[in-house]
């Protein structure tokens, strides 16, 4: 998981009466649903920077992968519920979720006297990530450019997940950036931001010059 800076939370337990092209790789998630929830996080709170967005969307899609985990892991399995008044604290929402379920998935190892995942290895390497079967994730759809490709929404979260595991955040060294910067640990460097046109996006920055990783190449989401 990606360790954002500190703010302050803004979530509240619930309360009874209420109900619960500049020639970079691009990753991108666009059409008219796909982001849809995004879209509502921003109805919510109008006032949220590009950056927060994006800390959002990264804390989402890894509260998200998770949870998922500890749901096939153990029967029953259910994040607390809460209630946020700000994007902080739906980042910091979203942030309890992950390390809850996770160290709900460790007590089970430990009590099956499984490997610990704290000894497991570490983040995928970058192209694992994007081209895990060798190829470049997802498919180019009817009347789209060679350099562009379709994944599904959970395949876009799970590359944003998986790219920013273990990353450091970073400021754009450019004002008109709308969003932030990761760097690995093996040295690539991600942006994540707000495109008008094509909603969240991924921008490979430095791919260390992975071959297979042309640039211009763009992935969007199909839902």
């Amino acid at each position: 998981m990606v360790a954002p800076a500190a703010s302050a939370s803004g979530v509240r337990a619930p309360a009874a009466t209420k109900p619960a092209s500049d020639g970079r790789v691009r990753v991108a998630q666009a059409g008219p649903n796909s982001s849809a929830p995004r879209r509502s996080i921003l109805a919510r709170f109008p006032e949220a920077t590009p950056a927060q967005e994006v800390r959002w969307a990264v804390s989402n899609a890894n509260a998200q992968g998770a949870i998922a985990k500890a749901e096939a892991a153990i029967p029953g399995y259910r994040p607390r519920p809460s209630l946020t008044e700000t994007i902080e604290g739906e980042i910091a929402r979203n942030e309890a979720d992950a390390r809850d379920a996770e160290i709900a998935i460790e007590e089970v190892l430990v009590r099956q006297g499984r490997e610990s995942s704290a000894t497991r290895a570490g983040p995928r390497a970058f192209a694992d990530v994007l081209m895990p079967q060798g190829t470049i994730v997802g498919r180019r759809s009817k009347g789209a450019g060679m350099e562009v490709r379709t994944v599904s929404r959970a395949e876009f979260d799970r590359v944003l997940r998986e790219l920013t595991d273990g990353a450091t955040e970073l400021a754009p060294p450019r004002s008109n950036y709308k969003g932030l910067w990761y760097r690995r640990a093996d040295g690539t460097i991600i942006g994540v931001r707000r495109s008008d046109g094509s909603g969240l996006t991924i921008d490979i920055i430095d791919s260390q010059r992975s071959p297979l990783l042309g640039p211009g190449t763009r992935i969007h989401s199909d839902d």
